[in-house]
């Protein structure tokens, strides 16, 4: 990733590293970042999602998984 920051799928595997590992913010931040770089990617926003879920932001999981059901039925 130091070599290529637009690299998108390696955010995503970190992010489900760090879900593994229960470091949410990160994951938080990896999957926004993976986001950021592949705006229709329903796998970062399903990974943020349970991120936020488990740091009990339910409002914001909520958003994240209908943001990846809406990628899906496109």
């Amino acid at each position: 990733m130091q070599l290529r920051e637009n690299f998108s799928s390696a955010y995503s595997d970190r992010c489900l590293a760090d879900l593994q590992i229960q470091e949410y913010h990160q994951a938080i931040a990896d999957c926004t970042q993976a986001i950021n770089l592949t705006p229709n990617n329903p796998e970062a926003d399903l990974n943020r999602g349970l991120a936020h879920y488990r740091q009990g932001n339910y409002t914001a999981a909520i958003a994240d998984d209908h943001q990846a059901i809406a990628q899906l039925c496109i």
